[in-house]
């Protein structure tokens, strides 16, 4: 799950349900650093404030405890310790009470990072003779090892969405950064040179890696992006800087640097700018750990198998269904909100800004908020936005997410499928006028939409088909496929197309159109009509009343490359859930998932499923990703296919779960 922030750590929350995978927001407080100092003679764990202030020592004996992480609440510090003969990972309060051993191995465990929802934690051990990165509960239960080669993968690193651990490797002869998916599947490399790197570190946002690198003669922080691009120093010293950690805003780094003579602490801002000792002692303190407890929030938790951003149901009609707008608020000192809102906005035109209501819970666990009302037709999104208990300002809002869509009756079918500039979205009919259906699609003015529909000729004699727009309409681009026939194409200016020829009784016409709309502000949404008639242009020259648009069997994206192609898509209803019947040109990996009529993924079929050229069958049991059965309704099924020429294709088809 994806959580979005912005100003007070205000989440809106998209992904799986139940999960809790965050990117950490700006402006949070009581900054907090857990380091490892010999000041005292050995190796002990300490914390201090983000300024080198009230530096505290945490553990104390004889032994050797280091290379401290903090738990994603900040209630625990997890760590490595000998105390015991050999290093062992070992987890504590916050305050020091509470030190409890997690691993029992005759090897030595270190190197820890937690998964952002704090059940887990990824480690590095000698378990299986070689230093390979492992995972555990975090009771200490449940271990998996994560990599398997006999050179050396430790210092793992969570990525802030849990989908992914960063970590270092030498198995092609020295230091190198690589990531992984969470399960030890899909293993990467993104640096690559003859110097070391290593000790990497993802950013509160996901979209960066800090890490240590000696490509410059001596030990730097360098920061890449979560592909390995853009690869650019941040330390320029002399003397040796390394383990960077985030602030939980992303605004800064803190690290360990010899410029002083002695390891010490520093921090500088996340450009590399204004780098500072925190720390000030003549005896070695290293390893730092950055915690943030923030600012009260408000972020989503789902408690159903196809929710995806806090809205449920996603679809609906005007004026039977209601919906509900759910989100948690969090505060570490307990207190209320003095405010907690949702924003809501009806085909890009703000709406209004509403009250939360409060339905259960408590700000130190979660209090649970909602909304509920009916919509009015449209295509809806939301934000929250809340300031916290302490009377401070209210924060920015959370980004928008998409909401519902709404269609005005009862309507059984999705009839046609709109491309909104970035996924292809099933609609209902959004409005019906005497002559005419209109089929919903928004753009920004000066951009496209795109629509995939099949129009069909319902009377007992052959007509003409008419396609138009409003006049705010540029350019378009019609593509007619009559009855499977050869692509007739057309472009025009302004609002009106017909068939080239009449459609038989019965027949129908595969209506693919790209409307560009013209640069006129006020003209934010456009939607197609589609109409039946006679032989002129003109309302009174065409049919009353009649139902022309059916529903989309597939489209193709129209952006297939190299050498495969997907044809044929189909998903066919059975009592379990639907069978994925496809062709495929050539031999290719194939990607199957399964999206709501909103074009949200709700479930992955398959990733990269070797399939043979020529008719191929997948399975889809109903089920969510979540584990949970999907709800009654439409959904659409979107198949990519790759093969090893670097060719790509993909389609999308349409299926009903349910009666």
């Amino acid at each position: 799950m994806r959580l979005m922030t912005a100003g007070f750590v205000l989440l809106a929350c998209v992904g799986n349900a139940g999960t809790g995978f965050c990117d950490d927001g700006p402006m949070a407080i009581k900054h907090r650093v857990a380091f490892a100092s010999d000041r005292d003679g050995d190796w002990e764990i300490y914390v201090m404030d983000s300024d080198g202030t009230g530096q505290t020592r945490l553990t104390s004996n004889e032994a050797t405890d280091y290379y401290p992480r903090w738990s994603p609440d900040g209630k625990r510090i997890a760590f490595g310790s000998d105390r015991d003969g050999n290093n062992e990972i070992y987890v504590m309060d916050a305050d020091g009470t509470n030190q409890t051993r997690l691993t029992y191995n005759d090897v030595n465990d270190y190197s820890v990072s937690w998964s952002p929802d704090g059940s887990k934690i990824a480690y590095s051990s000698w378990l299986d003779d070689y230093d390979n990165v492992h995972v555990m509960n975090a009771d200490g239960s449940g271990h998996a090892q994560l990599t398997t080669h006999t050179t050396r993968d430790s210092v793992p690193s969570w990525s802030p969405d849990g989908s992914r651990i960063a970590f270092r490797s030498n198995r092609d002869s020295n230091w190198e950064v690589y990531v992984m998916n969470a399960n030890g599947t899909g293993q990467t490399r993104l640096t690559n040179n003859l110097a070391s790197d290593n000790h990497p570190a993802w950013s509160p946002s996901g979209n960066s890696i800090a890490f240590t690198s000696s490509r410059d003669s001596n030990n730097e922080i360098y920061v890449m992006e979560a592909d390995g691009s853009n690869q650019t120093r941040l330390t320029t010293d002399t003397a040796s800087d390394n383990y960077a950690t985030w602030s939980a805003d992303g605004s800064q780094i803190v690290f360990r640097s010899l410029r002083d003579g002695d390891e010490e602490v520093y921090v500088m801002d996340a450009d590399g700018s204004a780098q500072a000792n925190v720390t000030h002692n003549d005896d070695h303190d290293t390893v730092p750990s950055w915690y943030s407890s923030r600012l009260p929030g408000l972020l989503w938790v789902g408690t159903s198998g196809y929710e995806t951003d806090g809205c449920d149901p996603e679809e609906g009609q005007y004026p039977t269904t209601m919906f509900t707008f759910r989100a948690v608020y969090k505060d570490a000192d307990s207190d209320w909100p003095t405010t907690a809102k949702i924003e809501l906005e009806r085909d890009g035109v703000p709406w209004r800004l509403k009250n939360l209501h409060r339905v259960s819970g408590s700000p130190g666990s979660g209090a649970v908020y909602s909304y509920r009302r009916r919509l009015a037709p449209g295509l809806w999104r939301y934000r929250f936005v809340a300031s916290d208990g302490d009377g401070a300002a209210t924060g920015a809002p959370t980004g928008w997410a998409d909401g519902p869509s709404v269609i005005p009756r009862k309507r059984q079918f999705v009839d046609g499928l709109v491309w909104d500039g970035q996924k292809w979205k099933g609609e209902n009919l959004y409005n019906r006028t005497a002559y005419k259906q209109r089929v919903n699609g928004s753009a920004a003015a000066g951009g496209s939409v795109d629509y995939a529909m099949r129009a069909q000729n319902d009377l007992n004699a052959p007509q003409k088909l008419e396609v138009r727009g409003p006049a705010a309409v540029g350019d378009a681009s019609i593509t007619y496929l009559l009855n499977g026939s050869t692509d007739i194409t057309s472009q025009v200016s302004g609002g009106g197309w017909e068939t080239p020829a009449n459609v038989v009784a019965g027949g129908w016409v595969d209506v693919a159109a790209r409307v560009t709309l013209a640069a006129t502000p006020a003209q934010s949404q456009h939607a197609l009509y589609v109409q039946v008639g006679r032989a002129a242009w003109g309302p009174s020259n065409w049919l009353q009343n009649h139902d022309v648009v059916k529903m989309v069997t597939s489209v193709d994206d129209g952006a297939s490359t190299g050498t495969v192609r997907v044809t044929g898509l189909m998903a066919v209803p059975t009592s379990a859930g639907a069978h994925v019947q496809f062709a495929l040109s050539s031999a290719a990996q194939v990607e199957a998932r399964v999206l709501n009529i909103a074009g949200r993924p709700i479930k992955t079929i398959c990733t990269a499923s070797d399939c043979e050229a020529g008719a191929n069958t997948l399975i889809w049991n109903a089920m969510s990703d979540t584990g949970l059965r999907v709800p009654n309704g439409i959904y659409l099924v979107e198949v990519t296919a790759r093969n090893e020429d670097g060719g790509q294709s993909k389609a999308l088809a349409q299926v009903r779960i349910g009666s």
